[in-house]
């Protein structure tokens, strides 16, 4: 219990491979993970909750990735910024994907 928790916290994919080993529904790509995630930002920042609150569980998204850092630290770096900005995990992911191209 505890020990799946430390290691899914700091790589929440690790639950959708769980998942998918034991022929539940998961996401097949950490993209939809984001989209989704978006929707429920969007309507915690209209009831008042701040995106960091959020973002912060998700920083290990991408883990083991190429350009993982650069999403860890755009969402660190920004997410304080705007507390309504439900894009926040969009615009990490392009930061993240520009890096990734930059790098190539």
């Amino acid at each position: 219990g505890v020990m799946l928790g430390r290691a899914a916290y700091h790589d929440p994919w690790l639950l959708a491979q769980c998942a998918r080993a034991f022929g539940g529904p998961a996401p097949d790509r950490r993209e939809e993970v984001i989209d989704a995630l978006g929707d429920y930002l969007a309507r915690c920042a209209r009831d008042g909750i701040p995106v960091k609150r959020l973002t912060r569980h998700v920083l290990g998204l991408f883990q083991g990735q190429p350009g993982a850092k650069r999403w860890r630290r755009f969402l660190s770096e920004n997410a304080h910024r705007d507390d309504d900005n439900a894009d926040i995990l969009r615009q990490a992911l392009d930061a993240m994907r520009g890096a990734v191209s930059d790098a190539a």
